[in-house]
C-alpha cells in the first residue's frame, strides 16, 4: 500500500486538490443563497415572534435553515459560519426597515399565531384606517 501511495503520490495530491476546489466552488455558489435565506428567515421570525424573543427567534432561524439546506451543504458551512451569516442578516434587517416603513409597520405590527390566524394591535388597524380614508380623500 505504501509503495502503491509513493508511486502515484502526485496523482493521488492532484485528485485532493480537485476535490478541495470543486467543494470550495460549491460553498461559494451556496454563499449568496445562504445568506438570502437567512435574511427572508430573519425576517420571518421577526414578524411570528415579535420584539424581545431574541432566543426564540435565533431557534427558529437556525432551524429552518437546516431543514432548506441540502445535505451536503450542512457539512460545508460550520456551524460558526451559519451563526455570523445570521448575525448579519439580522444587522442588514434592521437597516432595510429603518429605511423602509411598509416592510417595518407589516412587521412590527403583527403577531402570526399560525398558518390561518393573524393578530393585528390595534396601533396597525387605526394606520390602516388612517391610509384607507388618504386613499378615498385622493
Amino acid at each position: 500500500m505504501l509503495e502503491f501511495i509513493k508511486a502515484n503520490l502526485y496523482d493521488i495530491l492532484t485528485v485532493i486538490v480537485f476535490i478541495v476546489g470543486c467543494a470550495l466552488l460549491v460553498r461559494k455558489g451556496y454563499e449568496s443563497k445562504v445568506k438570502e435565506m437567512l435574511f427572508y428567515l430573519v425576517c420571518k421570525a421577526e414578524e411570528l415572534y415579535g420584539n424581545g424573543t431574541g432566543e426564540l427567534k435565533y431557534s427558529a432561524v437556525v432551524t429552518w435553515i437546516y431543514e432548506q439546506l441540502p445535505p451536503i451543504m450542512k457539512l460545508l458551512f460550520t456551524t460558526k459560519q451559519i451563526d455570523q451569516y445570521i448575525e448579519a442578516a439580522v444587522l442588514q434587517m434592521k437597516e432595510y426597515l429603518s429605511k423602509n416603513n411598509q416592510a417595518k409597520f407589516r412587521i412590527t405590527n403583527s403577531i402570526s399565531v399560525d398558518a390561518c390566524t393573524t393578530i393585528v394591535s390595534e396601533e396597525a388597524l387605526e394606520n390602516l384606517t388612517e391610509i384607507q380614508s388618504m386613499k378615498v380623500g385622493e
